[in-house]
């Protein structure tokens, strides 16, 4: 389908492709993501828009896998990833936006980070600019200054000011902390 997709994009957008292993051997795994993070080295800067629904099934996880660690890199930005549901004829084929799983483990590191050191400083790092604060007429700047304050204060060990910061957030940001989270479909 690699021609059916230049001949679509002609004009609207660069196709690349790169070729990789089966992945029918373990070792085929590491070719695998040699092969996408190495293409994409190629064109570091660039906005890549993820396809992870032809090839082999677990040509999915793969891709999935190489996002992440090409987001993580920060050399590339991960625009979006999709996968289409191949339903038979005469029906549609719906498109699932899986964007959101990139999102995902930077929460998960976030929590941990919080859970094991106190520390909120990655949960206000996703909050400034969040994407849907401006949809959601919530400040994610103002929660994030918060969630400084007491990571501040717990580091420094002044128990009033972590209890007054809590109180704080408790007081004026919890529920716009949760309608922000509540509206974010990337999670």
């Amino acid at each position: 389908t690699l021609p059916e997709l230049e001949t679509a994009l002609s004009g609207k957008a660069e196709v690349l492709s790169a070729d990789i292993p089966s992945g029918a051997d373990a070792q085929d795994v590491d070719h695998f993501l040699s092969a996408i993070v190495a293409a994409c080295e190629r064109h570091a800067e660039s906005t890549v828009t993820v396809d992870v629904i032809h090839g082999y099934r677990h040509f999915s996880f793969l891709m999935y896998t190489g996002a992440l660690y090409l987001a993580a890199l920060g050399r590339v930005t991960i625009d979006a990833i999709y996968y289409a549901l191949l339903n038979p004829q005469p029906q549609l084929s719906p498109f699932f936006d899986l964007t959101p799983l990139l999102e995902l483990p930077r929460w998960v590191h976030a929590l941990e980070t919080l859970r094991e050191t106190g520390s909120a400083k990655v949960v206000a790092k996703l909050l400034r600019g969040h994407p849907t604060a401006a949809t959601t007429g919530t400040d994610g700047k103002a929660i994030a200054e918060i969630m400084d304050r007491v990571s501040d204060a717990h580091g420094a060990g002044l128990p009033i000011e972590l209890g007054r910061e809590v109180g704080r957030f408790f007081a004026h940001k919890e529920e716009a902390f949760r309608k922000l989270l509540g509206s974010d479909h990337r999670l």
